[in-house]
């Protein structure tokens, strides 16, 4: 083997420290030889490892070199592999110049393909998804004309990670099983285990922690028969932020440091800090608070000196200092949802409200009296005025733990409530105040984020809420009587109204309705699963409209309104059935109502995981002639 295609080899299994070694011995050979040019093209291989090793600046410096010393088809090659320099720095307009002034220096399709698939990577971190689509659509068509079903499979994993942040997580898995499918009958296992970290992070996103260990643990096998430490690396980091989650500390330790032994032999210091950045977010959350900022100080210390200002601003958050200028720096950047935890860690913390212990005891003694509702039908009318006694009791101790010590501070009619934990499962609107219930004193929003809501707020404030056609749908069923007449009331004061009620409130009905509306209203049981929010859903006639089918649906709705009643219990996917364990219900009457966009939401974790280098992007580097 040459010393070019073993600095091929090595950067491909990651090793880009030896690679820069082999890549050095190559343009040796080249200027031996008296040739030159082919010593200056060698060198368009060096970029990339050099940006993978976190040494910026000499890759920067040495594409700028390479620029005045190449023929225009090789600059192209060299603004190629700049723009993913730029890229990893948070540098996005700078990306974007790279790849458009590369594109008319030559007219190689591949080329164009690869400048498309990386355009479309920067505009989705940039949170421009309709322009990122475009541009993979562009480069989809030219490796189908190409006949090229791996590139095209390639285009689908980058798609998939869009949709991802777009909260199109169906999409992202149809997207993804199609690209691992294709990479399996070409015998692609490295693709076929990249694409299975990013089915992985897609999962987690959904909270299936199970199946997103699978296709951590998928990727590892692979990684470690190839062996490719780099993305053997990135699998177990991947292991480790789903350990961390189910509470496997022991596990998650093991994985990080397996991930740590292996970025440390490369000399990765960017995959260094991610996982530091993990390390200080696990610590947290165990209250060590000492080595959780030790690593913290670690992860930013790592992305200051590769110059990754957006990655050093989450770590920066952790340590709680100068979140002002976390906040300013995220806008900078892009990171919405960084932005709004900075705000919010600027807020004021007040104590511990009330011990978990006393929460949890609170919220079982709850669902206890309310289980006595399931009972025969004809007790239920003895044993309600001393049920209605026994909960206002519960959910006056309830107020006593969590809003009686904020009351002092809230000086608005509007509260927004991010619930945490056990406040999950438990009616807010229905914590009582003496006589009064909570809903009676305030207009009650319930978010699952602060980030979430901060971006409807910003978008709300940009354009009126509109009115137009609304769909109201109603279910009458035990704990819902008075759903119709709750429907009837409402409908006076909307416009082409269209109404489901009853055996016509059927999942295929509504789902068609929900189309082109712009308030949409459900007057029915809920079912709230803990352990998977996403299949959490309301229930109609012959079964469920769970949130994961929302998003697949074309939907336009600027408010969506639900009830109050809520059902607890287990749910079988294969025949779309609710087994019910409680059933809670509160005053449907009130007026009360949570907002919706179905346009994207920013994943919290930022780009592709834990890492800035999970992505698909063509920035192989060395595409010179002997490429």
């Amino acid at each position: 083997m040459d010393a070019l295609a073993e600095a091929r080899a090595l950067r491909q299994q990651g090793r880009h420290e030896d690679a820069l070694g082999a890549f050095a011995r190559a343009v040796q050979e080249a200027n031996a030889a008296g040739e030159t040019l082919r010593a200056a093209q060698v060198r368009i291989g060096e970029i990339d490892s050099l940006g993978m090793l976190g040494r910026y600046d000499e890759a920067i410096a040495l594409a700028e070199r390479l620029e005045t010393q190449l023929p225009p088809r090789d600059v192209a090659r060299v603004l190629g592999n700049l723009g993913s320099l730029y890229l990893r720095r948070d540098q996005y307009a700078e990306a974007l110049a790279c790849y458009e002034r590369a594109s008319p220096l030559d007219a190689d399709p591949r080329l164009h393909a690869g400048l498309a698939v990386n355009a479309g990577i920067t505009l989705t971190y940039l949170g421009r998804e309709v322009e990122a689509e475009e541009h993979y659509a562009q480069a989809r068509e030219i490796y189908t004309t190409l006949g090229s079903a791996f590139d095209a499979a390639v285009v689908n994993t980058n798609l998939g990670f869009l949709s991802v942040t777009a909260g199109r997580y169906a999409r992202a898995l149809a997207l993804l099983t199609e690209a691992i499918s294709v990479f399996q009958s070409e015998a692609t296992v490295h693709e076929e285990a990249r694409a299975a970290i990013d089915a992985g992070e897609t999962c987690r996103a959904l909270n299936l922690l199970p199946e997103a260990l699978a296709h951590y643990s998928r990727a590892q096998a692979i990684f470690v028969q190839l062996p490719l430490d780099y993305d053997r690396a990135r699998a177990a980091l991947g292991q480790a932020a789903i350990f961390a989650q189910q509470g496997r500390d022991g596990d998650a330790e093991a994985a990080l440091a397996q991930a740590e032994t292996l970025f440390v032999a490369q000399g990765n210091t960017v995959q260094q800090a991610h996982l530091q950045l993990l390390r200080a977010l696990l610590r947290q959350r165990e209250g060590r608070e000492a080595q959780a900022r030790v690593a913290a100080l670690a992860a930013r210390a790592g992305f200051e000196f590769a110059r990754l200002p957006g990655w050093a601003a989450e770590a920066q958050l952790l340590l709680g200092e100068e979140l002002e200028s976390v906040a300013a720096l995220a806008r900078t950047t892009g990171r919405v949802w960084l932005e709004s935890r900075a705000e919010r860690e600027c807020l004021t913390a007040l104590p511990q409200l009330a011990k978990l212990s006393e929460l949890r005891h609170a919220a079982r003694r709850f669902r206890y009296h309310l289980q006595k509702m399931a009972g025969a039908p004809a007790l239920r009318p003895l044993l309600a005025p001393a049920l209605k006694t026994e909960l206002d009791a519960v959910l006056g101790q309830l107020y006593d733990f969590v809003f009686r010590p904020l009351a002092p501070k809230i000086h608005t009619q509007r509260l927004v409530i991010v619930p945490t934990g056990v406040l999950h499962g438990l009616p807010l609107a229905a914590f009582r105040d003496g006589d009064t219930y909570l809903l009676d004193q305030y207009e009650l929003v319930v978010t699952p984020s602060a980030a979430i809501w901060h971006t409807l707020v910003s978008r709300r404030q940009q354009s009126k809420l509109r009115t137009g056609p609304a769909l109201l749908v109603s279910l009458h069923s035990v704990g819902t009587e008075q759903a119709q007449a709750e429907v009837e009331a409402i409908a006076p004061c909307l416009t082409e109204v269209t109404a489901l009620s009853g055996s016509a409130a059927t999942l295929t009905a509504v789902r068609e309705q929900m189309k082109g509306k712009v308030i949409l209203h459900f007057a029915t049981h809920a079912l709230f699963r803990q352990d998977n929010p996403l299949f959490s859903g309301l229930q109609l006639s012959e079964g469920w409209l769970l949130a994961r089918d929302l998003y697949g649906l074309p939907l336009d709705a600027d408010l969506v309104t639900t009830p109050s009643a809520v059902v607890a219990g287990t749910y079988d996917a294969s025949t779309n059935t609710l087994t019910a364990v409680e059933v809670g219900v509160v005053d449907t009457t009130k007026d009360r109502g949570w907002e919706r966009d179905t346009e994207h939401f920013r994943d919290e974790r930022g780009r592709g995981g834990w890492g800035n280098d999970a992505r698909h992007g063509h920035d192989d580097g060395d595409h010179s002639n002997e490429n």
